[in-house]
């Protein structure tokens, strides 16, 4: 789909509405004064979106459809010698991409016209320092590409390249031509073995959030599993090994409705659970979770209550394990009634994943450097915290923090499945401090 024939609205990608945010931005520097870029269309990105609909005619629904973002678009010019928010995210944009240039400081003087030029020069565009809505559409398609591979070129291969040649994993010494050749595939694929990847040679999500996650330097799995504690979550989680215990879960899994439409017709039993126990704001609650193989591969995610009551079902069907296959999410209340249903391709749902793995880690660090400051969990959103303990459950602290990653795609689509089994229970355990 080209990047404005689209609908960008809440619950959108968030590359998408990062990019309507910053285009907002840049159209009218007061806009989003409280949240900025921060990738949720939130109701302050729709009411500015309404306002920019009202001034320009346009239908007035708070959704930046195809006539909005092509009226943002054209009506974006970024020139030298201005100033303002609007330069200070044209020139991290630039630096995103490696080129060198002055000070992220909004001023639109000599350097960061100068790294337009470049820009502009790397990926084939009128060259004149500009930047207008063909050298801004361009950013923005490089910056929500999720997949790169041998005979693509400009200014994203570049960037790849240079962080190719800047990560510890393996020895690479690569030109950074901006041309995705054989060179560039064989520093791919020996990165990807070094993390036990799917070896493909195909800068994919995982690939490239990998490559992004070196520059934040991820804490040890048992420093973090000690600062997870400090906040009274215990991080590690504990595996039911009672027998008894495990088969009274697996008899409400077995007679449960929404789980026996996904085994086999003739099932008395259901082998490898593996259920955990996890504690939070005093609270116990359990996740559960399987696999039942057929012509697709199906996982399922469930919890249960602190009494052991079954609460959430999530399914997971896959077909097949290429970026390329479909996958359909969806959950279950416990009267086997849809919560949420997401069709998309496992390209997408790993990058959905990865995302929020991305975030946790620079917030980690984050915290980890200022911890002298006496920051404490009060001191992180609500948004945040839930997304932590949802990833520290889903995913596993060495996964959340960057430190390793399994290799395939299915581990990344599997953990949106669990996570949304796991959200009302963290909802319920948060209720008092995020309401």
């Amino acid at each position: 789909m080209a990047i404005d024939n689209q609908i960008v609205r809440s619950g959108s990608k968030k590359r998408f509405v990062e990019m309507v945010q910053k285009q907002l931005i840049r159209e009218n520097p007061s806009a989003l004064p409280n949240a900025g870029v921060d990738g949720r269309y939130g109701a302050e990105t729709s009411d500015w979106v309404q306002r920019f609909q009202e001034r320009k005619g346009l239908q007035v629904d708070g959704i930046a459809g195809p006539d909005t973002l092509g009226r943002l678009r054209a009506d974006i010019i970024q020139r030298p010698d201005t100033s303002g928010r609007g330069v200070e995210l044209l020139q991290e944009d630039l630096r995103y991409f490696y080129i060198q240039q002055t000070a992220v400081d909004g001023i639109y003087g000599a350097g960061t016209t100068q790294g337009v030029r470049d820009f502009q020069f790397l990926n084939n565009l009128v060259v004149d320092g500009t930047a207008g809505p063909n050298t801004l559409k361009k950013m923005d398609e490089l910056m929500t590409t999720i997949l790169v591979q041998t005979g693509d070129s400009g200014s994203l291969v570049r960037r790849i390249q240079h962080q190719l040649n800047e990560q510890d994993e393996v020895d690479v010494s690569l030109e950074v031509d901006g041309i995705y050749g054989s060179a560039t595939e064989s520093a791919v694929m020996a990165f990807q073995e070094a993390y036990e990847q799917r070896v493909d040679g195909i800068a994919g999500p995982v690939t490239m959030n990998l490559l992004d996650l070196e520059a934040f330097h991820p804490l040890e799995q048992g420093e973090i599993v000690e600062y997870m504690s400090r906040f009274g979550f215990n991080a590690n989680g504990e595996e039911v090994t009672d027998a008894s215990e495990v088969e009274e879960f697996k008899s409400e899994l077995l007679n449960h409705p929404v789980i026996r439409e996904r085994l086999p017709v003739d099932a008395t039993e259901i082998e490898d659970v593996t259920l955990i126990e996890y504690e939070l704001s005093g609270e116990a609650f359990y996740v559960a979770d399987f696999e039942v193989e057929d012509d697709a591969t199906v996982h399922i995610y469930v919890t249960f209550t602190e009494d052991k009551e079954l609460d959430v079902v999530t399914v997971i069907n896959i077909e097949g394990d290429l970026y390329d296959n479909d996958a359909t999410l969806t959950a279950y209340d416990v009267d086997g009634d849809m919560i949420e249903e997401t069709e998309q391709t496992i390209l997408e749902f790993t990058n959905d994943s990865l995302d929020v793995q991305k975030e946790i880690s620079e917030l980690i660090s984050e915290l980890s450097e200022i911890q002298a400051l006496d920051l404490t969990w009060n001191d992180v959103s609500c948004f945040l915290k839930k997304q932590i303990i949802s990833e520290v459950i889903c995913t596993g602290l060495p996964i959340a923090m960057g430190i390793s990653l399994p290799s395939g795609v299915l581990g990344f689509a599997i953990n949106l499945s669990c996570g949304l089994a796991v959200e009302p229970l963290i909802d319920k355990a948060l209720e008092d401090e995020c309401g």
